[in-house]
């Protein structure tokens, strides 16, 4: 399938992220579900017309929609453990790196 057919569906914490990219899209291509996890995520995952699910959050929901995913063979793709994931390569002063994150993430 080419992504030329390919939809997305936000939750409403995550429309704040995308509103200014969404007004330049086509009617349809970009969905907002309103609801919590528990509710409206899980309908997600469940439901037979969704192909799959894409998720960055906690590795506890992430287990979660794992197996509501391996239930109806859906596919799924996690980014658990964090939000503010770093890239060190191998030049880096990782003891700078490693003394104070917050640090690196504000330079």
């Amino acid at each position: 399938m080419s992504a030329l057919y390919c939809t997305l569906v936000f939750d409403l914490y995550n429309l704040y992220q995308c509103s200014s990219h969404c007004q330049a899209l086509f009617a349809g291509v970009v969905n907002i579900v309103p609801g919590y996890g528990p509710t409206a995520g899980q309908a997600l995952v469940r439901h037979p017309d969704v192909d799959k699910i894409a998720f960055t959050g906690s590795t506890e929901i992430g287990q979660l929609i794992h197996t509501g995913c391996s239930e109806t063979l859906k596919r799924c793709t996690l980014e658990l453990g964090g939000k503010s994931p770093n890239i060190i390569l191998s030049d880096a002063d990782c003891e700078y790196c490693l003394s104070d994150p917050i640090k690196l993430l504000e330079s």
